[in-house]
């Protein structure tokens, strides 16, 4: 266990379930959000940027699970679940999300030298763009909660 997941685990302790165990950590910071039920309407005009879609307004980031996930996070993967809390100061504050491993899937987007743009999918069909820290874990995130690398 590597030590920021040993700390994330002693900051969590009373957000664990009895017995349960914090597998991995990554820490990122938000991009993008899509919330749920925001496919944009068929373009009348070029599209501005290539395949990228427009801002998401306030509403929509509002709407499902990626609306709740904060700025900067932590998504922390334990032998039953998933949990994303608030990273402040390099403190984990208590849990926004509580999922289980079928509710999330992790999907690689691009590689860079020292963080990995992820994009984490919501059974709510909302999504959120991330930059992760730490490559191995990341894979390992994948492994676990299925997608592509």
């Amino acid at each position: 266990m590597s030590y920021s997941t040993r700390r994330v685990a002693k900051g969590l302790r009373d957000d664990l379930l009895p017995g349960e165990n914090v597998e991995l950590t990554v820490i990122c910071e938000s991009k993008d959000i899509a919330g749920a039920g925001t496919v944009p309407e068929p373009p009348t005009a070029p599209v501005p940027t290539a395949n990228r879609p427009q801002p998401v307004t306030e509403e929509a980031r509002a709407r499902g699970m990626a609306g709740r996930f904060p700025e900067a996070a932590a998504v922390i993967l334990t032998d039953r679940r998933v949990l994303v809390a608030p990273v402040d100061g390099g403190e984990v504050e208590e849990p926004v999300l509580d999922l289980r491993t079928d509710e999330v899937a992790i999907n690689l987007v691009s590689r860079r030298r020292k963080h990995q743009e992820v994009e984490l999918v919501f059974t709510d069909g909302s999504a959120v763009l991330v930059d992760a820290r730490s490559g191995r874990t990341v894979e390992r995130l994948i492994n676990a909660l299925g997608g592509r690398a």
